[in-house]
């Protein structure tokens, strides 16, 4: 029997009051960009991007999406699936290894993918 290994964590970010969807990208750095006319009102929102560790062939799922885009303030939900590259058997040691580097890899893209002012409510 072997085993696939992933982790996800969702963080749900409340912004600030009064911010609305077209300022999303003062917080978070993987948005994507939209024509902000007149004549267009963003109403809600979402993102997702694939990334590649080619070092250790780990991937992660990137999402961005609004909770409820009628909520007051508004509530940014972050979600990161890490996955490994290859499987595993249950009793293989290292699968502690890769637990810890798929730890290590969202760390790194949920600190690069958010701005220091978002950043600064983690604190």
């Amino acid at each position: 029997v072997t085993t696939r290994q992933s982790l996800r964590f969702i963080n749900r970010i409340a912004l600030p009051e009064g911010v609305g969807i077209d300022r999303v990208g003062e917080f978070a750095k993987i948005v994507p960009a939209f024509a902000l006319e007149d004549q267009l009102e963003p109403v809600n929102l979402l993102s997702r991007v694939q990334l590649k560790e080619p070092e250790t062939g780990h991937s992660a799922y990137v999402s961005f999406s609004l909770a409820d885009p009628a909520t007051i303030p508004l509530q940014l939900i972050f979600d990161i699936h890490a996955a490994c590259g290859r499987s595993f058997k249950p009793d293989d040691s290292e699968i502690w290894e890769h637990f810890a580097r798929l730890r290590t890899l969202k760390n790194r893209i949920f600190v690069g993918s958010l701005e220091d002012r978002c950043l600064d409510s983690f604190r």
